[in-house]
Order: structure tokens, then C-alpha cells, then sequence
């Protein structure tokens, strides 16, 4: 399964895996960064966990999971979800996944609204 994610923040700053890696070690006590895959607003996509390491981004999936993580809440760039497109066909094509496999995290919890966009919407865009 691959889990859509976003850091829920549109504050420029933010626009960083330095900034993603701060609040997943320092302020949740994690060992890195949470997202197999980080894409910033350029839509560079920087690799984070390995995609054999299980994430930390959704409970429930973690184990059987790969997570893709935009940042931002609800400000995305066309870059962006143009680099999502490209992680998930490589992704499925990896794995042999179809679009029934791609979930955004507010599907599999309902009290989160993360990715704030309707992910199947996006890729097929």
C-alpha cells in the first residue's frame, strides 16, 4: 500500500526535510523522519527512510506501508503532484500495485484530513 501523506503546513519555512526531521526526532522521539518520501514545493522528491524499514506516519499501515509525504496543507504546486505521479508509477510498477493500493492517511483515519486532496483525483489529473 502506498499512504499519502502532507506536513500540514504552508509556512515556507518548513519547505525542508530539516524541518520534517526536527519535529519527527526532536519533538516526537522518533529515529528519522517518519515518510519513506518527502516531495518539496519544487517538487524535488528526497528520499527518506528505506523502503524496507517500516514507517512511522499511520499506525494502523506502518508495517505494510509505504509513505509519501508533500509538504504543505493545502498549498501544493503542480511540481509536486507531478513528482507524486512519478513515485507512484515507479512504486507500483516496484510492487505490482494497482490503484486500489493508494490510499491518502484520511482514508485509513478518519478524524485526520491529510493530504487535504483527493489523492486518485490528483493522479489521474
Amino acid at each position: 500500500m502506498l499512504l499519502v501523506h502532507c506536513t500540514d503546513s504552508d509556512i515556507e519555512s518548513h519547505d525542508n526535510a530539516k524541518t520534517v526531521r526536527k519535529w519527527h526526532v526532536e519533538e516526537n522521539g522518533w529515529s528519522d523522519i517518519g515518510y519513506h518520501f518527502l516531495i518539496l514545493k519544487s517538487g524535488k522528491i528526497i528520499p527518506c527512510r528505506p523502503i524496507h524499514r517500516p514507517g512511522a506516519h499511520c499506525p494502523l499501515v506502518n508495517k505494510n506501508s509505504i509513505a509519501i509525504c508533500l509538504t504543505g496543507r493545502h498549498n501544493f504546486s503542480i511540481e509536486q503532484f507531478k513528482s507524486l505521479k512519478l513515485v507512484v508509477e515507479e512504486l507500483k510498477i516496484e510492487f505490482g500495485l494497482n490503484d486500489y493500493d493508494i490510499l491518502g492517511h484520511g482514508d485509513l483515519d478518519k478524524e485526520k484530513t491529510c493530504p487535504n486532496f483527493n489523492v486518485h483525483e490528483v493522479l489521474a489529473a
